[in-house]
């Protein structure tokens, strides 16, 4: 009984060997892909990359609605109109006052930074009426008008009249400081993965070497049971294992192909055309020996690189602007106000003549015809002037207090999330840091033990070809041997990771590559106001 289960467990073992395992040459056809290069590519083609991008171009529109405001405004009217009322007034002709009016007005008017109001304008007016005592009909007039209103207190200063504007250009610049993070979070996952994939890929080949050394035992078994030298339980053991590692080759594989797919998405290689992506290698494992590096001067490069730092301190910077404003609101409402308008008129004679004492010809000196209501206005003989002063100030202010204490109660929420993330910055330092020491550690540790299990492997081989030990023991230093270098593996890419989480947590990724995004390049250029 005990034969025959090692006979069916002989030919199971044997299938697997043959028919099951998975070619290793695969990966022959794969796009090897160095972690720059995957960097240039996702900047290029990351379709989040890409969509943050847009978002600096889009709030640009919001400084240039708000600068809008200080534009010039044309505006202009025309009108007629016509009155017919009963009236028993002997001074009106036919029982009913008559009269008719057309006109036009156009002028330009302006808000400035200051907060001055100011309009021009020129309305020209042409009437008539059957009032007997009316002495130009049709009549003529002009009138040129400047309208200034000033705040004194309550809305006066460039600062304040610019609040929305100069908070919109910080976010201008914040848009552009949020699309160099995402570039460095996403930059962060692409070498994750990069590393990720050249871990499996090592794994990979790791177990195919697996798989050639139990191959080995299994061909010098079967000669020596061909030569009666060992039992086929000896073959068996070796060949039970070769099954079990290509169950492990296929789970590399698995692993390999996830890790590229995922680098593969990061690259956005599918969007290229409809066709699968392709499959992705990575370059091996390179580990350069290790250099601590102190955390001030860590965190001095982070809080003068990372982007998101920087974002968020023109959030806090837009605070100080608010609560400027909602002080100026406290202020009651003192405003200057000023007209000053030129009139000229002209017009037809109309009616009998009238003398003075002396017999002579009364002439009306505004007689004349439509332009002569340009000149005299222009001489400026009819004028009209207004200065003021208009105050107003609500009882208790409370609205304005409210919105002032909101404002410093949200400044001390933006400076506690500034601490917060100062914070994080610091234990992303750290946790880069203690992530490098300690697989660095690993690795020396890791390096010792492969050596030592290979010597220990050598020396059970060459005891098995003596014949002073059986496969069994051979078998255990072999996955001594796999679990050695696979430790040595895992230690190399966890030391390169903890690499990239510090240089991210610096915001130094693209620089210690010497590559350039979009701000380097000018894609922003422009979009920043120089006021």
């Amino acid at each position: 009984m005990y034969l025959s289960r090692l006979t069916l467990i002989a030919i199971l073992s044997s299938a697997a060997l043959h028919g099951w395992a998975q070619p290793d040459d695969w990966l022959d056809q794969a796009r090897v892909i160095t972690l720059r290069d995957a960097l240039v590519i996702c900047i290029e083609q990351n379709l989040n990359i890409r969509a943050e991008a847009l978002e600096p171009v889009i709030q640009r529109q919001d400084v240039e609605i708000l600068d809008a405001d200080f534009d010039p405004a044309l505006f202009g009217s025309l009108y007629a109109n016509e009155d017919n009322t009963p009236s028993s007034s002997s001074l009106t002709a036919g029982g009913f006052n008559q009269s008719e009016r057309q006109g036009a007005r156009a002028g330009v008017r302006q808000t400035f930074e200051t907060g001055l109001e100011a309009d021009l304008s020129f309305d020209t007016l042409r009437s008539q009426n059957n009032s007997r005592v009316q002495g130009l009909s049709p009549q003529y007039q002009s009138y040129l008008t400047l309208n200034l209103t000033q705040p004194i207190l309550k809305g006066f200063g460039a600062n304040i009249n610019t609040t929305q504007l100069r908070i919109a250009r910080n976010d201008v610049q914040a848009a552009i400081f949020a699309y160099q993070d995402r570039i460095r979070q996403i930059a962060y996952q692409v070498e994750r993965s990069y590393y990720q994939l050249s871990e499996a890929i090592e794994v990979y080949h790791q177990r195919i070497e697996s798989k050639k050394l139990a191959q080995i035992l299994i061909d010098g078994n079967r000669q020596k049971f061909d030569a009666g030298l060992v039992p086929i339980s000896e073959v068996q053991q070796a060949e039970s294992a070769a099954a079990a590692r290509d169950e492990q080759i296929v789970l590399a594989r698995q692993n390999v192909e996830i890790a590229s797919n995922r680098l593969n998405d990061l690259l956005e290689f599918r969007n290229q055309n409809r066709q699968a992506a392709p499959m992705l290698a990575s370059e091996p494992l390179q580990v350069t020996p290790y250099q601590p590096m102190e955390f001030d001067e860590c965190m001095s490069a982070a809080l003068e690189q990372r982007p998101d730092w920087q974002e968020q301190q023109l959030n806090f910077q837009n605070w100080d602007i608010r609560l400027e404003y909602s002080r100026n609101q406290l202020y009651p409402s003192l405003d200057l106000e000023s007209t000053l308008t030129l009139n000229g008129l002209s017009g037809v004679l109309r009616g009998a003549s009238i003398f003075d004492e002396n017999g002579d010809q009364l002439r009306n000196p505004h007689a004349g015809g439509y332009f002569d209501s340009y000149g005299n206005m222009v001489e400026g003989e009819g004028y009209t002037w207004y200065v003021g002063l208009r105050v107003e100030f609500p009882l208790g202010n409370r609205a304005a207090r409210a919105r002032l204490r909101m404002s410093e109660e949200q400044k001390k929420q933006a400076l506690l999330e500034l601490q917060r993330m100062q914070g994080s910055i610091e234990t992303e330092i750290k946790n880069g840091q203690v992530n490098q020491s300690r697989s660095w550690e690993r690795i020396l540790a890791a390096e010792r033990f492969v050596h030592l299990a290979q010597t220990t492997l050598d020396q059970e081989m060459q005891k098995l070809q003596e014949g002073a030990t059986d496969a069994f023991h051979v078998l255990d230093l072999q996955d001594d041997l796999v679990d050695a270098r696979l430790r040595l593996i895992s230690a190399r890419a966890d030391f390169l990771l903890g690499e990239a989480e510090l240089f991210n947590a610096m915001g130094a990724t693209m620089k210690r590559l010497n590559i350039y995004t979009g701000v380097e390049r000018g894609l922003f250029s422009g979009l920043i106001s120089s006021e």
